[in-house]
């Protein structure tokens, strides 16, 4: 290359760059140098609004698809629903420093289909109801009540699931998600919560009963967690299976039809603390620890 012709095409790049740092908020540019966002260029819509490359998305993302603070958004002050807050979050990408909180009012909340949990940046998500008293938000599901796949979410807190005739699951994480659950009741579903699929799901202070097959599962090569809770009048407590692994600790697992804990095909569970009736058991290679 001729180097005349070299030397103004660097001035003209640095040229540009001045230009864009001075035009450029400070937001825009956080959002720009966010180390944990893949991006690569800038340009304009039509409408003049600033947008970025995404390489990750191998799109264009308006900078409006990014939250850089702390976020609450009220259900039903501020979207009627909680889908409808869900939607609005899908294709937001949060800051690693904030947090976004869907806070429910106390109300009864019927939900007619899953609500899927799989937003691009679930981690930062917390969905909290009630934590003193959550049975004041209440969640009647036809079906699964929430259903996290391939993603994760930061914190499910404070409420009351109940089956509304023959529901499969209340929370159902799988395929390499993870999730965080405390201060929740779990009635009337045929599983409480499972995990499955490489997933990692933490449980604080669950009250679980009347389930009529595994209160908590976990399977093929998924980690369950549960702390502090009461399993109690269900069928199986703890049910690990095809390669799952699970820990519970200083629970409660009484008056459940089959099992307190149970282990099967290649499984383990460790257990530290609780107080049971009925025996554990392990069968297919499987292995319990009791302390």
């Amino acid at each position: 290359m001729n180097p005349i012709f070299a030397k103004i095409r660097v001035f003209i790049v640095g040229l540009c760059l001045g230009v864009l740092s001075l035009t450029y908020s400070t937001e825009v540019l956080n959002y720009m140098y966010d180390s944990t966002i893949p991006l690569t260029k800038v340009s304009l819509f039509s409408d003049s609004t600033y947008v970025i490359y995404d390489n990750s998305t191998a799109n264009f993302k308006r900078l409006d698809d990014y939250i850089s603070t702390n976020t609450m958004i009220n259900i039903p002050s501020d979207y009627a629903t909680i889908s409808e807050a869900i939607d609005f979050l899908k294709d937001k990408t949060i800051s690693p420093e904030a947090k976004v909180t869907i806070k429910l009012s106390d109300n009864t909340y019927t939900l007619n289909s899953p609500i899927e949990l799989n937003l691009r940046s679930g981690n930062q998500v917390e969905i909290i109801g009630n934590a003193t008293t959550p049975s004041n938000v209440r969640l009647e599901c036809m079906e699964q009540c929430f259903s996290i796949d391939s993603s994760s979410i930061g914190l499910i807190k404070g409420m009351h699931f109940v089956s509304l005739g023959g529901s499969f699951s209340a929370i159902s994480v799988s395929n390499n998600s993870l999730a965080m659950i405390e201060d929740v009741r779990i009635e009337d579903f045929y599983i409480g919560i499972s995990s499955s699929l490489n997933s990692h799901v933490t449980a604080f202070r669950v009250v679980a009963d009347n389930n009529s097959f595994n209160t908590m599962r976990v399977e093929k090569l998924a980690f369950l967690r549960v702390i502090d809770s009461t399993l109690t009048n269900n069928n199986d407590g703890l049910r690990a299976i095809r390669a799952g692994q699970a820990r519970i600790e200083n629970s409660s697992i009484t008056s459940n039809t089959s099992n307190p804990i149970n282990a099967s095909v290649q499984s383990f569970i460790i257990s530290l603390s609780n107080s049971y009736d009925g025996t554990p058991h392990s069968s297919s290679n499987s292995l319990i620890f009791l302390w």
